[in-house]
């Protein structure tokens, strides 16, 4: 890394100086309600708790014997200008609001309104002549009596009495019982206390006005007390529950704080015994929340104090950048090296940590949000710190820091070892045993459904609630239900339907008492079906009432004017009315209405026994339009969101980090080595926590982002410590080992310090993130190196190319098909059997079906390109013996394949094999262990029928792919039976598929077949002895000739790309890429350079592309690569392939000392040296090559514009943009002109051959003469 060191430190001046800035002025809000989803399918419930958040409730005791209402009135109102004083509590009620006269006045006024179907039998029943009569005499009574005073308006506009059946209806609210039986005052149903409510004029998601208002409360409750102490004073609300928690969590903090840092600053000062490495060591962490407290505080203001609070996990794994830096640089005492060391896993683990973080923010929970917000930005600040400015400051003082040499827990550390040896069989077992049991286990996860068991609900609180419920909390519960709008109807609609239900339910016993708007809130459409009924019943009925009426009248004497209110009454026009004014008068009322910008909500409050709760919501849940709240409905939509958040985070986190992990390692193998772990933490995790009964919640739920990030954070480090020992032969897993060791030590000490919480939110915290780390740290060092040594490190440890989940798929794919391929060709010979045709029919074609099936098996196998080769040499008019090499089970295949009219030789256990054996013993082929001149009857019977005969002359399958020592079976065959000999190469299968391995590769498979030798041709030599060995020697000749043609160079490229497969995400696609351009040139290197054992010098070697696939097209020769890029030759030093005849050395090519070389190529390297460097280079080349040597120079030309344009270009490309090569300085091409010079004054013979159509490469083959 690079960077203008002025401008790096003013800006991390600059984020200091902000991020303190806005440490001093950022809010903290220590609500708990904002743990609580905002959102998902919640906004109903949370409209009626923002109607309810501010209110606050006040208990007077007023049990004293014979006190009035006067006097509890008295009272009501010298605490109400008490409370009012303050300026902390407004519109206080201790008695209903709602005037009598206008609510009488709404009713008579409305009446067709409010009169409902059965009130019509009553009425009906009052316009008989007699009613009249009496009800008439009953009003002049009345209105002569002293009760009369203020009742003549009401008796004159209803004298008969309509309204009282309206009037009768509202005895079923609560609302009027009140103003009946206790004078409208909000009395306990003990009649013992005084109901006070009120809301506070601050706002409650400030935590200061929440305390400062409690403290308030409390010294006004103190002091009423002391002065009326018959008649004490409490109170409650949710401002009070939110200040006792944000008191306790600030309490919590400052002592958990407290300990992780004196308990995490003794680990370092023990672990490094330098006190100035404390400050080093903490100084990335601080800065990283100084960057978030900048940011937020710029975005928002304000933090949630539980999001900040349970942030202290994070600590665990900023301790662990520091922690890994420290490892390093602790053994390399070099600040910038040690950063580069570790800035690849650094990177991936922070960016990936980051990203499952940032899932929080779209979980439903403000808290969530900000904690994820919180601690991305803080992992950030923390990353950059330590990659940019702590290497910077510390390189200053690293030549004064001192470690001790020794340490006793880097003793006890290293007794833990990684990947250094295998697991015993049954350690895996149990392992895997135990995953399976936590898998199930974890099924059963539970979800705290008890909000108290979360929030910081002390005994004395919950008696406070308990006292203002006005129930009995043993045997009665409070229920809210929410009447709402709904497709067809509007929320009075429903509201009534409710009403209709509750009056049912309240009439057989299941609802004691609920109180209702319906009585007053009728829907217009409930309106207008009472209006026509009204019109409709007075249709016939009007003018005979008015008759009877006006006779009775004067027969009493009353003045016909007297009544025009009445007549008025009904000759009125009624039409639908707004009752909204009417209820905004009351505040009781409109306590009842939740407004909504597009539509309204209305509250409806009842009292049921609580063993019939759950029967009630049932029945109740049926209306449509109709929400139940009640604690246990709040918690379980809580608990529903909280899935639906833990779900959500664990599939995006889990995704986020596998992706991530597939880009960044570019295979899925690595990406399973190192996400299988976390995957399977996650599943403990779930398992131990289903065992040990802890349940996850709303604030816990912050650890699957804490587990995910912490895991990836372990995984990546081991992942790359693993990776490191395979590619560099390099153990820096050790330093890895103790900085995860220690980040767990430091993270169990920062998150289980919260058991010392007492608030339950933050202790849940503590078990889970202690559990998961107890669980993440031994599962990450037991699985990840099982797996690597599983797919990597047990194959290249026996020079066999590495797994792959590509070639694993295909080999299952591949004993799948030929299974299947096996049992239907076994059951079809059966079947055939079976037929009423000749045997020899039958037999026929059961080896038809074993050369389709056959071939079928073989060319499913799409990754294994099928090639044939002299395919006119294969005779089958007449019998011959075919004899092959052997190397592989596909050996058998691709022979049987060839055509039906052929017999093989088997050994024992593929004559026996319980697949295939049944057919191919009724196709008679012949069992090889068995003693052979014993079935030459049945051999002769079978070139009778003709039939070719198939023999392995090396009678076993090669283990390493060497041809071994032909037996004379074959041959003796051939002498006895009079055939030809069919020679035939298999070449490729043995890769693809070697002896005792059941995996398969990707590779050409070739058959080539050689030309027919004549039974009787002497050139072979005469007897099956003599022959045996020339056709044996002439055999052999003529595959290593093929081997060696530019037809196998295909042959070099699966060995070649396994070998750089799991060594970077680059190398493999660097290596396809130079492979289909440079296949050929490396060819013609190979067919120039010619057989033999030679010595061959390749200088600028890189990864060693060419040094090996030299060594694959010519095993006999001695290979020496020279690189100056260290990285570059450890990457080839350390392939399965290397073997004695290849050596790789780091060094500069004009330093290079060669000696007896028969070979030297310089391929793209001169251009990388000055004009006397590279002179320097071709003197060395010319000293140290042998006689008769050839020396290979391919380049770039300068001279050809457009084409060396092109060569300028991609070079730059790849030495500046991507930086794949290294270079010292500029680039110098040379002339073709200066080679022919240095040519003729050296006496080398010289040919150019033109390299590619587009650039300016040539290649020079220069003869040493």
């Amino acid at each position: 890394m690079r960077f203008n060191h002025f401008f790096l430190f003013a800006f991390i001046l600059f984020v200091i100086s902000s991020g303190l800035y806005g440490v001093f002025h950022l809010e903290i809000s220590e609500n708990l309600n904002e743990t609580l989803p905002g959102q998902r399918d919640f906004s109903s419930v949370q409209s009626w708790m923002d109607k309810q958040k501010d209110l606050v409730v006040f208990s007077l005791d007023v049990d004293e014997p014979h006190l009035s209402l006067d006097e509890i009135d008295e009272l009501a109102v010298t605490l109400s200008q008490n409370l009012t004083a303050t300026g902390l509590v407004e519109d206080i009620q201790y008695k209903n609001d709602i005037d009598p006269d206008v609510f009488v006045s709404l009713i008579t006024e409305n009446l067709p309104i409010y009169l409902e179907a059965s009130d019509y039998v009553q009425l009906e029943k009052l316009l008989q002549p007699k009613r009249i009569q009496s009800a008439l005499i009953q009003s002049k009574k009345t209105l002569m009596s002293p009760e009369g005073i203020g009742q003549r308006s009401r008796i004159l506009s209803d004298p008969l009495g309509f309204s009282t059946l309206a009037f009768d209806s509202f005895g079923k609210m609560q609302m009027a019982q009140e103003i009946i039986n206790n004078g409208g005052y909000f009395l306990s149903k003990d009649q013992n206390q005084l109901l006070l409510k009120g809301r506070l004029t601050t706002d409650i998601a400030q935590s200061e006005d929440n305390h400062r208002a409690r403290l308030l409360l409390d010294s006004l409750s103190q002091s009423w007390n002391l002065t009326y102490p018959d008649h004490s004073l409490s109170y409650f609300g949710t401002f009070l529950v939110a200040d006792i928690n944000a008191t306790q969590i600030k309490k919590d903090v400052k002592l958990t704080v407290t300990i992780t840092l004196v308990s995490i600053v003794l680990l370092l000062i023990y672990y490094y015994r330098k006190a100035v490495i404390l400050v080093f060591f903490l100084v990335p962490g601080l800065f990283g929340v100084l960057s978030a407290a900048a940011i937020i505080y710029g975005l928002h203001g304000q933090i949630s104090g539980l999001a900040l609070a349970a942030s202290a996990i994070v600590f665990g794994i900023v301790a662990d950048y520091s922690f890994h830096f420290f490892t390093h640089f602790k053994d390399t005492r070099d600040a910038i090296g040690s950063r580069n060391d570790i800035m690849f896993p650094l990177l991936v683990s922070g960016g990936t940590t980051i990203v499952a973080f940032l899932s929080l923010l779209f979980a439903d929970s403000k808290a969530l949000k900000d904690f994820g917000l919180f601690t991305s930005i803080s992992l950030a600040g923390t990353l950059f710190f330590i990659l940019t400015g702590l290497p910077l400051i510390l390189r200053s003082f690293e030549k004064k820091i001192k470690f001790p040499a020794a340490n006793p827990l880097d003793a006890l550390f290293d007794k833990i070892k990684i990947g250094e040896s295998k697991p015993s069989k049954w350690a895996m077992l149990i392992f895997v045993i135990l995953s399976g049991l936590m898998l199930y286990l974890g099924q059963d996860v539970q979800f705290e459904d008890n909000l108290h068991k979360i929030n910081y609900y002390p005994l004395e609180l919950q008696q406070q609630e308990e006292a203002i419920q006005n129930i009995n909390p043993d045997t009665e519960k409070r229920i809210t239900i929410l009447s709402q709008q709904t497709a067809d109807h509007t929320a009075a609609w429903n509201n009534q339907e409710l009403f209709a239900k509750l009056s049912t339910l309240q009439q057989d016993g299941g609802v004691k008492e609920f109180f209702s708007l319906a009585p007053i809130l009728i829907s217009k459409e409930e309106q207008t079906l009472r209006i026509h009924r009204w019109n409709d019943f007075w249709a016939d009925k009007k003018e005979t009432l008015l008759g009877n009426f006006e006779t009775e009248a004067l027969a009493q004497n009353w003045k016909p004017q007297y009544f025009t209110p009445f007549y008025n009454l009904l000759n009125h026009e009624f039409a639908p009315q707004n009752f909204s004014s009417f209820i905004a008068s009351s505040q009781n009322l409109s306590d009842l209405v939740i407004t909504q910008p597009e539509s309204s909500e209305i509250i409806t409050t009842l009292i049921c026994p609580k063993n019939q709760v759950e029967q009630i919501k049932t029945q109740l849940s049926t209306i449509p339009g109709t929400l139940v709240i009640d604690s246990s409905s709040i918690v379980a939509r809580i608990i529903e969101s909280v899935k639906a958040d833990f779900n959500f985070l664990l599939i995006y986190a889990g995704l986020a980090v596998f992706v991530a992990f597939l880009l960044i390692y570019g295979n899925i193998e690595l990406t399973l080595i190192s996400f299988i772990p976390m995957l399977l933490s996650w599943v403990w995790v779930l398992g131990m926590a289903a065992l040990l009964d802890i349940k996850f919640n709303f604030i816990n739920i912050i650890l699957t982002t804490f587990i995910f990030g912490l895991g990836d954070d372990f995984s990546i480090f081991v992942t790359d410590g693993l990776l490191h020992r395979y590619k560099y032969k390099k153990e820096v897993i050790g330093q890895y080992k103790t900085g995860i060791i220690l980040s767990s030590i430091t993270t169990i000490i920062g998150t289980g310090v919260l058991i010392f919480a007492k608030h339950p939110a933050l202790q849940s915290i503590a078990m889970l993130s202690v559990l998961g780390i107890a669980i993440i740290v031994p599962i990450t060092f037991f699985v990840q190196p099982v797996l690597f040594r599983f797919l990597i490190s047990n194959r290249t440890e026996q020079k066999k190319p590495p797994f792959s989940i590509a070639n694993i798929l295909f080999s299952v794919w591949g004993y799948g098909v030929f299974i299947a391929g096996s049992f239907f060709c076994v059951g079809a010979s059966f079947l055939l059997r079976a037929l009423p045709l000749r045997e020899k029919t039958k037999k026929a074609g059961t080896h038809r079906l074993l050369q389709k099936i056959s071939g079928f098996q073989l060319d499913i196998l799409w990754k294994t390109k099928k090639r044939y080769v002299g395919m006119d040499n294969l005779d089958f008019s007449t019998p011959s013996i075919l004899i092959a090499n052997h190397t592989s089970f596909f050996d058998i295949l691709a022979l049987v394949r060839l055509h039906p009219k052929l017999v093989l030789l088997v050994n024992e256990w593929v004559y026996n094999s319980p697949l295939f054996g049944p057919a191919i013993r009724y196709a008679d082929y012949i069992p090889a262990y068995k003693n052979m001149e014993d079935q030459l009857p049945k051999i002769k019977e079978l070139v009778a029928d003709g039939y070719s005969i198939a023999i392995f002359p090396e009678g076993k399958r090669s283990e390493d792919g060497t041809m071994g020592r032909f037996h004379k079976g074959a041959f003796y065959l051939a002498e006895e039976l009079q055939l030809d000999i069919t020679p035939i190469f298999l070449y490729g299968h043995g890769y693809v598929m070697p002896k005792h391995e059941y995996y398969f590769k990707d590779s050409p498979c070739d058959t080539v077949v050689l030309p027919r030798i004549a039974w009787d041709d002497t050139n072979y030599g005469e007897g099956y002895r003599s022959r045996t060995k020339k056709i044996s020697a002439y055999y052999k000749s003529e595959f290593k000739k093929y081997q060696e043609s530019d037809y196998c160079l295909e042959h070099a490229f699966a060995p070649l790309m396994y070998s750089y497969y799991y060594k970077s995400p680059i190398l493999p696609w660097y290596f396809r890429v130079k492979w289909r351009y440079e296949k050929h040139n490396y060819e013609n290197y190979h067919q120039l350079i010619g057989p033999g054992i030679q010595k061959i010098y390749d200088l600028g070697c890189g990864y060693g592309y060419l040094s090996y696939f030299l060594w694959l097209r010519d095993q006999d020769r001695q290979i020496i690569g020279i690189d100056y890029d260290d990285e570059k030759v450890d990457l080839a030093q350390n392939s399965y392939l290397k073997n004695n005849h290849i050596e790789f050395a780091t060094g500069q090519v004009d330093q290079v000392e060669i000696h007896a070389a028969d070979a030297i190529i310089l391929a793209d390297v001169l251009h990388y040296l000055s004009e006397d460097k590279q002179r320097k280079v071709l003197a060395n080349c010319d000293q140290g090559l042998n006689a008769g040597g050839l020396l290979l120079i391919r380049d770039g030309i300068a001279g050809h514009d457009k084409k060396h344009k092109w060569t300028e270009k991609s070079e730059k490309w790849s030495t500046r943009l991507i930086k794949f090569n290294k270079t010292n300085g500029d680039l110098h091409f040379f002339s073709r002109q200066f080679i022919e010079d240095w040519a003729r004054k050296h006496h080398y013979s010289l040919t150019v051959d033109a390299q590619s159509q587009k650039s300016s490469n040539m290649l020079f083959i220069l003869r040493k003469t």
